[in-house]
């Protein structure tokens, strides 16, 4: 594989600088390093420009990609906490109230419930629980509700411009049309029998 070719594609592709620097050269090797994107990487040595030039293309490409590796994980982790935080959020504010008679407590979800997709269990007087996913945008909610599931599931949408108390009457309404789909649900299947 031509890693010289291969660093400068992907270095022009994200716009990112890269030079070989060298370091010392003779008749018997030549040592040089790479400088991707302002870090300079460790010195390589080989017995001719070329074959230091190729290692060292071989050593930026692979930092490329564990930094790429390392900034997806931190997006990640910090994805992650943030949704943390807001499921923590609604079920403290649901749980302060006030609540209709119906409620009775929100909990976070079971690890089992959160890998189908439930990060907060509503517990409810009359019809058992009710489930919510707790989303960061619009765009994650769209993509969410679009998977076909065999439960319902209500999502809320977190903004931190919006009141405590303007939070809690949307994750009551949205509990109030869960309610009803769930009632018209049940309501067709003891019709069908």
């Amino acid at each position: 594989m031509d890693f010289i070719s291969k660093l400068n594609d992907v270095c022009q592709r994200r716009n990112i600088e890269y030079k070989f620097i060298v370091i010392d050269s003779n008749s018997q090797y030549c040592e040089l390093q790479v400088a991707v994107d302002g870090h300079k990487l460790d010195p390589v040595r080989a017995v001719s420009k070329k074959d230091a030039k190729h290692l060292a293309a071989k050593q930026g490409l692979k930092f490329l990609h564990e930094r790429k590796k390392a900034n997806s994980l931190k997006r990640g982790l910090q994805a992650n906490f943030l949704g943390l935080k807001n499921e923590n959020l609604v079920c403290e504010i649901l749980n302060a109230g006030p609540c209709p008679d119906w409620f009775i407590s929100a909990t976070k979800s079971s690890k089992d419930d959160d890998r189908r997709g439930i990060d907060v269990v509503v517990k409810t007087a009359d019809l058992g629980n009710l489930f919510l996913q707790i989303k960061s945008s619009t765009a994650r909610a769209i993509a969410y509700s679009a998977r076909k599931r065999s439960y319902l599931v209500g999502v809320i949408i977190i903004s931190n411009l919006e009141s405590n108390t303007d939070l809690l009457n949307r994750i009551i309404l949205a509990l109030n049309d869960l309610r009803e789909k769930v009632l018209n649900k049940r309501l067709s299947v003891s019709l069908d029998t």
